[in-house]
């Protein structure tokens, strides 16, 4: 489901008009503001497996200084793998600790070790570091849950829907007061019932996976 349908479904809870665009009122802008935050708050929740995605790091000798292309600044780096010679890359016990083995008097290049997020690029994309410095050709692979952004009407949104709906909605009827039907305390039920069943089903493809979090 897209953005607008998102904001819809919650206009309609609210008995408002549908829009043709989420800017189409400043009180569909509002809407559209919470349903970011509903988002934010159920993909928060857990690793969910749709938003996983794998983004692979080829190496060079003697660079230790790589971006994560299109990762942006919402994410969650699960696992990485050096994929060339099958093994887990570690983080790094500290930036302290990377700095003073990338900038010390002494370098060493082998095959990379540990990693560290050091910064963003000019696309405002995560920098990683490696140590050891790479001594040639690696394929790391980064393993991550990024975040959905949301900003054209068009823009979809990959977990399960009805809670993010049921959340926006509790946003909505709080910040205005009354909503002639269910009270504060409904919504939140039937915002934390949908969660735990969206939940368990997403559980279902990560057996060894059962924590989620709602606040």
């Amino acid at each position: 489901m897209n953005y607008l349908a998102i904001v819809n479904e919650v206009m309609l809870r609210l008995r408002e008009d549908e829009v043709a665009s989420v800017s189409e009122s400043s009180y569909s802008r509002l809407i559209g503001v919470f349903v970011k935050q509903a988002l934010s708050e159920v993909e928060d929740a857990r690793d969910w497996n749709v938003l996983r995605t794998t983004i692979q790091v080829t190496t060079g000798a003697g660079d230790w200084n790589y971006a994560l292309t299109n990762a942006g600044t919402s994410y969650n780096i699960l696992c990485v793998f050096n994929d060339t010679e099958d093994y887990e890359v570690q983080k790094a016990p500290s930036a302290t600790w990377m700095t003073h083995n990338l900038l010390g008097p002494t370098t060493e290049q082998n095959q990379p070790g540990y990693y560290d997020i050091n910064g963003v690029d000019a696309s405002g994309d995560p920098i990683v570091n490696f140590w050891p410095i790479p001594d040639g050709v690696y394929n790391v692979n980064f393993n991550m849950k990024i975040k959905t952004v949301l900003s054209a009407d068009t823009d979809e949104v990959y977990v399960d829907t009805l809670p993010v709906i049921l959340k926006a909605t509790l946003l909505a009827v709080d910040e205005r007061g009354d909503d002639a039907g269910l009270t504060i305390d409904a919504l939140q039920g039937q915002f934390s019932n949908a969660l735990a069943n969206a939940a368990a089903y997403d559980a279902n493809l990560n057996e060894d996976e059962t924590v989620w979090e709602v606040e």
